[in-house]
């Protein structure tokens, strides 16, 4: 201070030092206040910014106060709701919950208030009433330690939900046309466990589930198959596919053929083995009938009594049996090519050419008329002749076949007669068809051995029934129509239905006709077992009505393309071949799809061109790209679509992996050899009456086709107490003659029984003979020599090396060879009778 002299004192100093203090004070709250003022400015832009990320979230967020009352609610939580965002202000939870979600809310609460953040799924109800699924995540609300509400984030999963429902539909889908198809389905992985099967694999083979997915591939085979499962399952995942037939194995022992195939698949990053089983038994049992028929045809023509000749349009001779030859005393080469009119008497061929010319014009049903023939010598033979057509192509008669029967010696001699008689027996009994005869009352006179196995009745049973308990369908009344319009008209064809003696009933196909014995009217009755027609139609139906489903169930790729080249059908098969989805390959274009098969596609619109031009391609290759990448051979078949006038509007393409394209075929070559020996067997038989001698031929025959090196036959003696060795085969000299009682040994409980049986090791059987404990027997079948019921003697086939039992199969040939002796036997004994009853006549 310049005014003042004296110095300040110490109160001055003091209030200075209170001012400053003050003014230091002051400054500090100015600028505290600066700070607050500006972290305040700072707290509500980040309010107003969190408030806009709020507002602006896709997600729905809400805001309940301690009692469940909404007390914020953002934009995208209102409209999903379906509301105004103030219309849930203040609104409680239940508003937008329904009751029957209410409990997963309240779960759900009583954790929050514990303090822990939830995640679940539930479904809030819209302002209009519609569900709105959605993912929820809440967390809870504390201020000052206290629980004051909730903060909920939700999302809308309707998409998700609808795409899980879609995927649910699509394997429901699946099931219904894996559980669809005719045969088994499997899938398998590389190991051979099964991954997923059909029900109608437990059914056929008789597992449950629980057992299937214990098992491995070679568990459902028969041993003889096997062995070689493994390698085909490893064989279509090298290659891409297999197919063949083996034979399966159900769970109770049957066994069952089937054409099975394996196309590898792949599922998200593993491969599978996929294929179908189609059991093929009724096809197998189709084919062996066939040939039976015409085996059984061959024989009939070469070895009947009667002449039978194959006739051509013209009349004139193209093949000829023995006993037509030698009826009119030609050779072969003279006969063949012979007009048949040249040969009949002349005013008999006026008539025959008459009725020749109706038959193949379709005016008269096959006929059945007497006409002379001409001996080479010259002298006349009187003849019943039987004319039948043979269908050629589309239906078209190709020939006729006649048949020629000498009836001079049946005018002149009743001996004539029953042969010719037991000629016809012959044949009915082997006929195919059952054969009915019966009055116009309906009771049963006569039946051939195939209505007895029809029907499982013995043929006197039969003869004790009247049709009305055999014919399920048709009524009486109208089957006694129906046989007096026969009586007087030409046959007629329909269908009905038989009962077994079972009570089992299955259709047939009924050919009637009537004709007179001695002036007394009967009913001739054909009826063939329709059952597998019937299937085969069923069949037929079922392929119809499950087409779809096998299209997209299809083992190859099927494809179809429109006019401008986009893919409007792209199937499972194809998927699987190239790996290329259908939802990436539909509505695409060819050009397109090259990202995808380059190669392939290239090759492929050159057959497109082929077929838009109107051609059929088939089996055209071309290269491309599988699932995995690797290349892959493809065999394209494709056939234009056209449209109710004609013009092509797309294309459809089979496309087939191909790179192995190697099946496996079943051999037949046991089977030809048991036919041959029997037909063999049958023509040494044929050829003579000696009775020791057809027994000697048929036991070494069947020895020697059983792979056995001895046997013997027993004969029954005349009481039908006992069993006789009359022929043996590599059997020590001591065994002939030796007796058996009925039911003693082996041979004896088969003449017992009637049944044919089989003992694996002999010499450790309780059932074995003491007289036979000194021979080195190891397994031996017998059957039983048949004269209709009775047993008259029984075939013994001995091993002394193997124990391996023998196969059904096996017996049943036994059983076939022992019918073809007791027959041949039954023959020899009408033969010598009618030999002592002609020397009796001239005597």
């Amino acid at each position: 201070n310049k005014r003042r002299e004296e110095s300040f004192d110490e109160d001055d100093v003091s209030m200075l030092e209170g001012l400053a203090s003050s003014a230091a004070v002051a400054l500090e709250n100015a600028r505290l206040l600066e700070e607050r003022l500006r972290a305040e400015d700072e707290l509500r832009q980040l309010k107003e910014f969190n408030e806009d990320i709020v507002l602006s979230m896709g997600e729905g967020i809400v805001l309940q106060d301690r009692t469940g009352r909404f007390t914020f609610v953002n934009p995208a939580a209102a409209a999903m709701l379906g509301y105004d965002a103030d219309e849930l202000l203040g609104a409680l939870w239940t508003k937008v919950v329904p009751p029957d979600q209410h409990a997963i809310v309240q779960e759900v609460d009583a954790a929050r208030e514990a303090g822990g953040a939830s995640r679940y799924e539930l479904e809030f109800v819209r302002k209009d009433g519609r569900r709105l699924p959605a993912l929820v995540s809440g967390n809870p609300r504390f201020e000052a330690g206290q629980f004051v509400g909730m903060l909920a984030v939700f999302a809308d999963i309707s998409e998700r939900k609808r795409a899980e429902q879609e995927v649910r539909r699509e394997r429901d889908f699946s099931d219904a046309v894996l559980n669809s198809l005719p045969g088994i389905f499997y899938m398998y992985d590389p190991l051979g466990k099964p991954v997923r099967w059909n029900r109608r694999a437990e059914t056929i083979l008789g597992y449950a589930a629980d057992e299937i997915s214990t098992m491995t591939a070679g568990d459902f085979f028969v041993s003889d198959d096997r062995a070689g499962v493994p390698d085909t399952i490893a064989a279509v995942f090298a290659t891409g596919s297999a197919q063949g037939e083996a034979t399966l194995q159900t769970r109770d022992g049957r066994k069952i053929p089937a054409y099975l195939t394996g196309v590898r698949a792949t599922v998200g990053n593993q491969d599978y083995m996929v294929g179908v089983g189609i059991d093929i038994s009724d096809r197998k049992q189709t084919e062996q009938a066939l040939r039976d028929s015409e085996a059984r045809f061959r024989a009939f023509f070469v070895h009947a009594a009667i002449g039978i000749a194959l006739v051509n349009r013209d009349g004139e001779v193209q093949e000829a049996n023995a006993a037509f030859e030698a009826m009119l005393g030609y050779g072969e080469q003279e006969l063949r090519h012979r007009s048949q009119w040249d040969l009949i008497h002349p005013e008999d061929a006026v008539v025959g050419r008459r009725l020749h010319a109706e038959v193949y014009a379709g005016r008269r049903q096959p006929y059945q008329v007497e006409t002379r023939y001409r001996h080479r010598s010259g002298r006349l033979i009187d003849t019943r002749l039987t004319v039948s057509l043979i269908p050629g192509p589309a239906a078209e008669p190709a020939s006729s076949i006649w048949m020629v029967e000498d009836i001079t010696e049946r005018m002149r001699a009743e001996g004539a007669l029953r042969e010719s008689e037991r000629r016809f027996r012959l044949l009915v009994e082997r006929a195919a068809d059952a054969v009915f005869l019966h009055d116009l009352q309906g009771a049963i006179v006569d039946v051939n051995q195939q209505a007895c196995e029809s029907l499982g009745y013995t043929r006197d049973e039969l003869l004790r029934l009247h049709v009305g308990q055999i014919e399920a369908e048709v009524p009486e009344d109208t089957q006694q129509d129906l046989w007096r319009q026969v009586t007087g008209g030409a046959p007629r064809t329909l269908e009905g239905t038989h009962r077994r003696k079972d009570g089992t009933t299955f259709p047939v196909e009924l050919r009637i006709g009537g004709f007179d014995i001695d002036g007394r009217p009967y009913i001739l009755s054909l009826a063939r077992d329709v059952t597998e027609r019937r299937k085969g139609d069923e069949a037929l139906r079922e392929t119809t009505e499950t087409l779809r489903a096998l299209v997209h169930a299809a083992p190859v790729g099927v494809t179809v393309l429109d006019l401008e080249g986009r893919v409007r059908l792209w199937n499972p098969g194809a998927q699987r071949m190239f790996g290329v989805p259908a939802e990436e390959a539909l509505e695409r274009t060819l050009d397109s799809l090259r990202a995808f098969q380059g190669e392939g596609v290239d090759a492929f619109a050159g057959v497109v061109q082929s077929v838009l031009a109107g051609e059929n391609v088939s089996g055209i290759e071309i290269r491309a790209r599988g699932a995995s990448g690797e290349g892959l051979d493809v065999s394209v078949s494709a056939a234009p679509l056209r449209d109710s006038a004609g013009r092509i509007h797309a294309v459809m393409s089979l496309l087939a992996d191909v790179t192995d394209r190697k099946r496996a075929e079943a051999a037949m070559e046991r089977h030809a050899r048991e036919m041959s020996v029997l037909y063999e067997t049958s023509l040494e038989v044929a050829e003579t009456s000696d009775a020791m001698q057809i027994l000697q031929t048929v036991l070494m025959r069947a020895a020697d086709l059983l792979g056995a090196p001895m046997g013997c036959v027993y004969l029954m003696d005349e009481a039908g107490k006992g069993l006789e060795i009359v022929v043996t085969h590599h059997l020590p000299a001591g065994f002939l003659g030796r007796r058996l009682r009925l039911g003693e040994g082996l041979s004896g409980k088969v003449a017992l029984s009637g049944e044919a049986m089989a003992v694996n090791d002999y010499a450790a059987w309780e059932g074995r003979h003491v007289g036979y404990d000194d021979a080195v027997f190891r397994r031996i079948v017998a059957a039983p020599l048949r004269r209709g019921t009775q047993v008259i003697g029984v075939i013994n086939i001995t091993d002394d090396r193997r124990t391996d039992p023998f196969e059904q199969d096996e017996i049943r040939i036994l059983q076939l060879f022992a019918d073809q002796a007791a027959i041949a036997l039954e023959n020899a004994r009408l033969l010598e009778e009618t030999s002592q009853r002609a020397a009796h006549l001239q005597a």
